[in-house]
């Protein structure tokens, strides 16, 4: 049974490596991970994606330099090519830390971060993923689609020619 407290206070969630959805901090302390590795986590207060640091504690993470997603808009379109879900004005308010040698956020994990925000879980075979990235390139993915799961690539990481 889920803990009464569980409900109450800020929640963090994990991403693991290899499963879609996050699961809740706190669970992860109460019930074993296995060898999971921990890519990430998400702040739902903050909107903030972290690097997993098992070396730093979560206040020392959120003192790194936050970066905004590069996209400007994002939808989910059902099969008739009508908006269903306008995830825009969401992902304006996500930031990630942005600390080399760490996970980045997935659109997917955007996704799964706008579903815990909203309480919404859209059937995902009924829908695609449409981008808009800030140099004005449309992209519409399934969410099948392995581009989906790809880190979003830092301005750093661009900088860089990675």
């Amino acid at each position: 049974m889920l803990a009464f407290d569980t409900l109450l206070t800020p929640v963090v969630y994990v991403f693991f490596e290899g499963y879609s959805i996050p699961i809740a901090y706190q669970m992860t302390q109460t019930y074993p991970t296995g060898s999971a590795k921990a890519l990430m986590l998400y702040n739902s207060e903050l909107y903030t994606f972290m690097p997993c640091d098992n070396d730093r504690s979560i206040q020392s993470i959120m003192q790194e330099t936050k970066a905004k997603l590069p996209y400007l808009s994002l939808e989910i379109v059902n099969m008739d090519d009508r908006v269903h879900y306008d995830l825009t004005e969401f992902i304006e308010s996500i930031r990630f830390i942005d600390v080399e040698g760490f996970s980045t956020p997935s659109l997917f994990s955007v996704v799964m971060a706008w579903s815990l925000s909203s309480r919404i879980l859209p059937d995902l075979k009924a829908f695609t993923l449409r981008s808009i990235d800030i140099s004005g390139e449309t992209n519409e993915y399934s969410f099948d689609d392995a581009a989906v799961m790809e880190p979003i690539r830092s301005e750093r990481e661009k900088d860089k020619g990675a």
